[in-house]
């Protein structure tokens, strides 16, 4: 198995799949205004196959244009309108680094304090990152933390607590500080610092110290307040050909590094306090020097290919503290996005000119969110706009034939006529993985069946000799995870001994007398 090939088919699917009612406007006439951008969106949304959109723009402290755009599900008549709840994904990050900076404002702790200091029993893979991390360095992406940390949230049954304490298995990717590495458990542990000093949950916080002060009255922190909401968006994503919709992830184990979900509405108030510096309204609910602290850069962002694909619009990048500092033709533009199953938001701001946009929509594997997003800036900025949606066309296009190209590598790779060395049998049992725990390997039907938790059951076919294919029973996951490919090892006795998942991971497997033992 061509171990750079694998790799390089699940970097591009994380391209793939990253890309991270009308009120009447008070932008004066031009050009290229809001009548077109509202052509523009109705072209795009057909174009880009998205059912249902949302968006804000944001002048100074003034709403200036805000609309609803398609329907909230597919084959149901019910339109969007600036109410329609959507998760945001990753936008929701910035929620965790106001939060502690209103904990620094309060004088509770320090940007600079050290996790130890304030998250009991926190423990990374080194001693001295452990006495050394900041909860600075948990929200700018300079840990040194190992993308292996992606494995303990996603569709797994591990609670905040067990994901943060398994951490100290997790051996870093980088040395501390030296590089950017974009990881949602550091986030996570950040929101896990809120209730370790305040006695409150990072969701009761939020909502205590910025929903209700802000007035964004439909937003929320878990999939489980949606069911509560009428007037909600449905994920959707490409399946077979088709837009369908999905069900709701319950990433609330992640909460503060995704979870949020809003109104567009909520969203344009929690921009314009954002653009105001902790003001809203005229009405200080946090201190500028907080706010500005957050939109700072701490940590460049190394350029490469595939980023470039993403964000042809950016020249610069680097991450703040739960934002990506970007010029946008000269201009500095703080922005995020965000992407769970079936959604994709942006929202990002020029703080020099005061205005910024948010674009919410509820599909996710597409690009236009941003089109929307740089469209809006362009209008904001009253200049004659580049065909932004062509470009990220293209660069679409180029991305699925790497993907296709790559995938038909893989396929090129495969031994033909071999078998798995030993009976299927043989290879079920129970394994161990130290970062991931235990998991365990059945034979039903003559099929092997890898359950990796409640929600990642894996049907294994055999791939080439001692090496199988893990096709996941939860579509949506599995789309989102790409191809997984499993390859045993078998001892000097003739007995596996270990399981290697995408040559990540490696799985000890366990004799009947240690299986039982908890890690």
């Amino acid at each position: 198995m061509n171990k750079i090939l694998r790799r390089s088919i699940i970097g591009l699917i994380f391209l793939l799949f990253m890309t991270w009612a009308l009120v009447p406007a008070s932008v004066h006439a031009q050009v290229y205004g809001i009548p077109e951008l509202d052509a523009y969106i109705k072209k795009t949304m057909k174009q880009w196959k998205v059912p249902g959109l949302a968006v804000a723009l944001v002048k100074g402290d003034t709403v200036v244009y805000i609309k609803g755009y398609g329907v909230r599900e597919i084959g149901k008549n019910q339109g969007v309108d600036e109410n329609t709840v959507f998760p945001i994904g990753s936008a929701s990050k910035a929620f965790t680094s106001t939060s502690i900076g209103l904990l620094v404002q309060d004088g509770k702790l320090s940007w600079d304090d050290p996790v130890i200091d304030r998250l009991k029993g926190f423990q990374m893979y080194d001693s001295w990152v452990t006495r050394e991390i900041t909860i600075r360095d948990l929200l700018c992406n300079r840990g040194g933390l190992s993308e292996v940390s992606e494995f303990l949230w996603y569709a797994t049954d591990n609670d905040r607590d067990e994901i943060v304490r398994r951490l100290r298995y997790i051996k870093p990717e980088s040395s501390f500080r030296s590089q950017y590495a974009y990881r949602n458990c550091m986030f996570l542990t950040a929101g896990q610092v809120v209730p370790a000093v305040t006695g409150m949950s990072w969701d009761a916080f939020v909502k205590e110290r910025i929903f209700n002060p802000l007035g964004m009255t439909r937003s929320s922190t878990s999939v489980r307040d949606l069911q509560k909401l009428g007037n909600v968006a449905k994920p959707h994503m490409e399946m077979d050909g088709r837009i369908a919709p999905v069900p709701f992830r319950n990433i609330d184990n992640i909460g503060p590094a995704g979870s949020v979900n809003a109104s567009i509405r909520d969203m344009s108030k929690w921009l314009r306090f954002q653009l105001n510096n902790g003001k809203l309204g005229g009405r200080e609910i946090a201190e500028a020097a907080v706010i500005e602290e957050t939109h700072r850069p701490h940590t460049p962002i190394p350029f490469n290919p595939g980023f470039k694909g993403v964000f042809p619009w950016g020249r610069q990048f680097n991450y703040c503290l739960s934002w990506v500092f970007i010029d946008y033709d000269g201009e500095p533009c703080v922005y995020h996005n965000g992407q769970i199953d079936g959604i994709y938001a942006v929202i990002g701001f020029l703080p020099e000119k005061k205005v910024g946009a948010v674009v919410l929509t509820n599909r996710e594997g597409h690009h236009l969110s941003d089109v929307v997003f740089l469209r809006a800036l362009d209008v904001l900025l009253e200049r004659v706009p580049k065909d932004w949606n062509a470009i990220y066309m293209e660069n679409r296009k180029k991305l699925e034939e790497k993907l296709a190209k790559a995938l038909k590598g893989l396929e090129a790779s495969r031994v033909q006529g071999t078998k798995p060395s030993l009976p299927l049998t043989a290879y079920a049992g129970m394994y161990e993985n130290e970062v991931y725990g235990k998991v365990r390997i059945s034979l039903e039907k003559n099929r092997l069946v890898l359950r990796l938790s409640s929600i990642l059951v894996n049907d294994l076919s055999h791939w080439d000799y001692d090496t199988f294919r893990g096709t996941c029973r939860d579509r949506v996951a599995g789309a989102r995870l790409g191809p997984t490919f499993f390859t045993f090892g078998i001892n000097s006795q003739g007995k596996v001994s270990e399981m290697k998942m995408n040559d990540m991971m490696i799985f000890k497997r366990l004799t009947d007398s240690t299986a039982g033992k908890a890690k």
